[in-house]
């Protein structure tokens, strides 16, 4: 009965030392484990950090975005206004033209009307003329 209760320590001594190298492994694994969870973690905080930094970059980037919408929008405004002049001067211009245009051919029209009195009195003065000539 010795000889099996030796046998049983034995075994025993065996299955604690196998349970101790178990032991010591897991705690390796898990030593492990938590050293690439650190690494994680770091990469993490680092993307984290990243990320903020772009959200910062796009709110930025958005609030111009913004910015240069209102001015376009103001610019627009602007040029459809300057175009609304822009007809508005060139209706007036071309009324302008037109009642020059029209004051023009009324004074042309009236020195014709002299032009035509000028040679009917310088008709009669060459007339005149000729018959003073020929009767010397």
């Amino acid at each position: 009965m010795e000889a099996l209760l030796r046998q049983i320590l034995v075994k025993l001594d065996k299955m604690e030392t196998n349970a101790e190298q178990f032991q010591v492994e897991v705690r390796d694994r898990f030593d492990q484990i938590d050293k690439c969870f650190a690494t994680i973690e770091a990469r993490l905080g680092r993307l984290e950090q990243g990320m903020e930094e772009v959200d910062g970059h796009l709110d930025r980037i958005e609030n111009d975005m913004v910015d240069v919408k209102g001015r376009l929008e103001r610019v627009e405004r602007e040029l459809c206004e300057a175009k609304e002049a822009l007809f508005r001067l060139e209706n007036q211009v071309a009324d302008d033209v037109h009642a020059l245009l029209k004051n023009i051919d009324k004074k042309v029209e009236e020195k014709g009307f002299e032009i035509y009195a000028i040679n009917k009195c310088l008709l009669h003065v060459e007339g005149a003329i000729e018959q003073i000539q020929s009767q010397e």
